[in-house]
């Protein structure tokens, strides 16, 4: 017939499946009851975290960079005096930033696969091409 009929639930198996549900979610999330969250609290553990530092600070570098270049990148193009109009400099100016990127990305990620295998790092199975490290 296709159409599947669902039988109601007893009262046993709701709690059963209530049970399982809740030490699951102790498995991925243990209960403290005697740590209080607030907000200070956890600013300190984000904090006294060095790679989240470093990361925060490193995208918000990046950021500030492609926003720089998004905004001056043309006019700086132009004060260079490489073109003469400020249409031309800003076009020729993303084209360029848009090769840089497409193809630094993928070298990047070679670049840091290799690195990462002289060195003996990680566990060979993820690269940030989308390949296996393994592959070299």
């Amino acid at each position: 017939d296709g159409v599947t009929s669902q039988q109601p639930l007893l009262a046993g198996d709701q709690a059963t499946m209530q049970s399982s549900l809740n030490q699951e979610r102790d498995v991925i999330t243990p209960h403290h009851p005697k740590r209080k969250f607030t907000l200070f609290s956890e600013m300190k553990a984000c904090l006294s975290s060095p790679v989240l530092v470093t990361l925060s600070l490193g995208w918000a570098a990046m950021i500030g960079v492609v926003a720089s270049l998004g905004t001056f990148g043309g006019a700086f193009v132009l004060a260079l005096q490489l073109y003469d109009d400020e249409r031309d400099a800003a076009y020729w100016f993303g084209i360029v930033a848009a090769l840089a990127g497409v193809i630094g990305t993928p070298l990047g990620g070679k670049l840091a696969d290799k690195v990462l295998k002289r060195y003996g790092v990680g566990s060979g199975g993820g690269s940030t091409t989308g390949g296996s490290s393994s592959r070299g």
